[in-house]
């Protein structure tokens, strides 16, 4: 009688439980997915915002160290470092040095580096930005004026935004707007 019990109690899934168990697992996956292709493209706006504030500090650090351009056949330190942010070339920016003695950005100045923004990631500011560091202290300039503060955003194509502010000590802080 025990065997007879035991023969007809069936353990295992019925198929409506399989399916049901398969559609939950499924359903799993695919917002995992879509969470991790917009948490992708966030942190690759991210990546750039502090990549931006990362080329600021290097131009304060070359402005800091003295560190000589060679821009005419004799090498000299520049009268200032800086980095140019212009709306009309949204997808890049420019480090340079000072020339001229006037702190911004002019055709007279010599470029260090242009850094492109990559994957879509765009300057969101109007007009231009100069950030430029006067040796040997470094003093800092921001568009040619020794006060005040300034903002870089960068966006992607979602409408996320970033902003790199640099104040007039030079104290550069990166935040989600």
């Amino acid at each position: 009688m025990n065997q007879t019990k035991y023969q007809n109690n069936k353990s295992g899934f019925t198929l409506i439980e399989l399916i049901v168990s398969i559609a939950i697992i499924g359903f799993v996956t695919t917002i995992g997915v879509v969470n991790y292709r917009s948490a992708n493209k966030s942190s690759v706006l991210q990546l750039e915002a502090y990549k931006a504030a990362t080329d600021i500090r290097r131009a304060q650090n070359m402005a800091l160290g003295a560190i000589e351009f060679n821009f005419n056949p004799s090498a000299r330190v520049p009268d200032a470092w800086g980095v140019y942010f212009d709306s009309a070339s949204a997808d890049r920016y420019i480090i340079f040095a000072d020339q001229d003695n006037n702190q911004i950005y002019t055709s007279g100045d010599g470029i260090f580096a242009a850094i492109n923004l990559k994957n879509n990631i765009v300057l969101d500011i109007s007009g231009s930005i100069n950030i430029s560091f006067v040796p040997p202290d470094p003093t800092t300039y921001l568009n040619g004026l020794s006060g005040g503060e300034v903002s870089i955003n960068l966006k992607d194509q979602a409408g996320n935004k970033y902003e790199v502010k640099v104040n007039v000590l030079g104290l550069i802080d990166v935040n989600k707007l």
